[in-house]
């Protein structure tokens, strides 16, 4: 049985893969009305986005279950998730970088380009941000709903913020350029724009997947909570408690996907210490936290 918070993360997924397909078609109709490589990189964005958003329900449902294999939940598959989406929106970008490069290079040597068509691009452009940025906050909302613990609705969250980045600067720009004339100094802008266009928005989106890319290879290199705010207030909580019964405590906060480890250091110089009282401590440790974590594995080192 799936939990609240599953259920929201599951629910949230599945209209986002609809809008996702939406999205990819629209995109691919507008390219083949309008030959703009900009619409086309949109919709393979959008498309990529439903084929791992559905991977991704998969893996929100199956994420709990503890086997003999993994008795401690199947959590790494959710920073496996991040780490594939952070390399496939990678992929994208640098695949739009050299595509559209080659384009700029052709019309630099002559080659014969098609000027753009810009009409439906209009409709397309508001559309798209209506879809994306309207996505992007419903999800946020669903994942503050379950204490910004979906490391899957934060990923989902970027990249539909960067599809609808893309849509209004692309689209937007295009427009703009359709009404320069093409004997002017400007004019190659009606051949080339969206590809300076696309090659400007890969710039400014190449530094979220290498966030997501970095978090994700820390989570399952074991490293430390990289959101410090969090980290904190779970180190405090943990200290208030423990710090009744022993002076000497450290605390360690690690994360792989939903499941968050917090390991409590006795480094007190007391010879004996109360396995009654450690189970204490861990129960009540337990409860202070389970509001702000969904999957908790807590560990005394002594």
């Amino acid at each position: 049985m799936m939990n609240s918070i599953q259920k929201i993360e599951t629910s949230t997924l599945r209209i986002i893969a609809v809008v996702n397909l939406l999205m990819a078609f629209a995109g691919w109709y507008t390219y083949d009305v309008t030959a703009s490589e900009a619409m086309l990189l949109d919709g393979n964005f959008s498309f990529i986005a439903v084929l791992v958003t559905i991977a991704a329900e998969f893996i929100s449902r199956s994420k709990h279950q503890r086997t003999a294999t993994f008795p401690f939940g199947k959590y790494s598959y959710e920073a496996f998730f991040v780490l594939f989406k952070g390399f496939l929106i990678l992929g994208i970008i640098l695949g739009a970088t050299f595509q559209n490069t080659i384009k700029i290079l052709d019309y630099i040597t002559g080659e014969e380009i098609s000027i753009i068509k810009t009409g439906p691009i209009v409709y397309y452009i508001i559309g798209m941000v209506i879809l994306c940025f309207g996505m992007a906050f419903f999800a946020k909302k669903q994942n503050i709903k379950m204490n910004n613990q979906s490391d899957i609705l934060r990923v989902e969250v970027a990249s539909l913020k960067l599809d609808g980045y893309l849509s209004l600067f692309s689209g937007a720009a295009l427009v703009a350029f359709s009404f320069i004339n093409e004997g002017s100094f400007f004019g190659f802008l009606r051949y080339t724009g969206d590809a300076i266009i696309v090659l400007l928005m890969c710039v400014m989106m190449i530094k979220s997947p290498l966030n997501i890319i970095k978090d994700a290879f820390v989570e399952l290199g074991g490293g430390v909570l990289q959101d410090k705010n969090l980290r904190n207030d779970i180190e405090d909580a943990v200290l208030k408690i423990v710090e009744e019964e022993f002076s000497e405590v450290s605390v360690f906060v690690s994360k792989t996907g939903s499941n968050y480890l917090v390991l409590v250091y006795l480094d007190d110089e007391t010879e004996k210490v109360s396995i009654h009282k450690v189970k204490q401590l861990k129960k009540e440790i337990s409860t202070t936290l389970s509001g702000q974590l969904d999957s908790l594995s807590l560990e005394f080192v002594i």
